[in-house]
């Protein structure tokens, strides 16, 4: 009710441990639709004096909507659960999918990109749900906590007073695949991983070498690490540094791994795997590397250096 609209007709009512409102009349008549009223429920309106006292429900005008015909005739239409049941089960959805991306060290299953459209999509679905809700002509629909899932399961089962069923459902799908996808595929949190190691060639394992090439190179050529100094010094002193003076034209950045070439698997065991390869800087010589993947608990570890 605004303050430029006092004398409006508004209803408020006594609930469990406080006084709700101001409701306009349709509001009220959604309310008793919704159950969230009864014929018991006392209730006092803006146009009656001051000192009135509040009336049951069944009382005042709005008891007319208290019956069978009225209900029939107002009444919310049902919303169906099947988005309800999409989102309780979907971590089960992605436990297959992100063991089979993480077993197989799909770079996608770490790519920000995927991180920030799984949550998205969850969310997006959440949301059409809690239209269909509010559209169904309930008097509160659960949307401010589409973007928490369990938050807002918990709040859908009060609302359309259905049971925690989805609530508990998505709590035993979301540790069943912490589980399975984090103590098992990944291993090293419950038991040992049972996955293989990674390729030489593995995209994965590409794209970590590059980015190791690229630190190292960046780095102060009196760095301690011995990859910066080999790197550096297979370069030669004009790229050593993450900067490079070319005269009066400024500073160019410092070479950048473009490709891995030339890759072949020298050894391999149980736990470490062992590789060769030739990086492609951006500028300089061609650089021989060597390179192993070692198994590390909750995941592995690549270390490289210059030939």
């Amino acid at each position: 009710m605004s303050e430029s609209e006092p004398f409006e007709d508004h209803w408020y009512y006594q609930g469990r441990r406080k006084i709700n409102g101001p409701f306009n009349k349709e509001a009220m008549i959604v309310a008793i639709m919704d159950q969230d009223v009864d014929s018991d429920t006392q209730v006092w309106n803006t146009s009656w004096t001051e000192n009135a006292p509040t009336q049951a429900l069944r009382e005042t005008e709005l008891g007319g909507y208290l019956t069978d015909e009225a209900r029939e005739k107002y009444t919310p239409t049902p919303v169906s659960d099947r988005l309800a049941w999409v989102l309780a089960l979907f971590p089960l959805a992605f436990l297959f999918i992100d063991s089979v991306l993480i077993y197989n060290y799909n770079p996608i299953a770490f790519s920000n990109g995927y991180m920030l459209a799984v949550p998205l999509v969850y969310s997006l679905i959440a949301l059409v749900d809690a239209l269909s809700i509010r559209d169904s002509g309930r008097s509160r629909a659960p949307l401010y906590w589409f973007w928490m899932i369990p938050v807002y399961l918990a709040v859908r089962a009060n609302k359309l007073r259905r049971g925690g069923i989805y609530f508990w459902l998505w709590l035993l799908s979301t540790v069943l695949y912490l589980i399975v996808v984090y103590g098992v595929v990944d291993g090293g949190y419950f038991m040992p991983s049972t996955r293989p190691l990674p390729s030489c060639s593995n995209s994965m394992i590409i794209d970590t070498n590059k980015e190791l090439f690229d630190d190292a190179v960046a780095e102060n050529r009196r760095s301690p690490n011995s990859l910066a100094r080999s790197i550096q010094n297979a370069l030669g002193t004009d790229y050593g540094n993450p900067y490079y003076d070319i005269g009066y034209n400024g500073f160019r950045q410092s070479p950048k791994a473009n490709d891995i070439v030339e890759i072949a698997q020298i050894t391999e065991t149980q736990e470490t795997r062992s590789c060769q390869a030739v990086v492609i800087a951006s500028r300089g010589p061609r650089i021989p590397i060597d390179y192993s993947i070692t198994r590390r608990s909750g995941g592995i570890e690549v270390t490289m250096q210059s030939r």
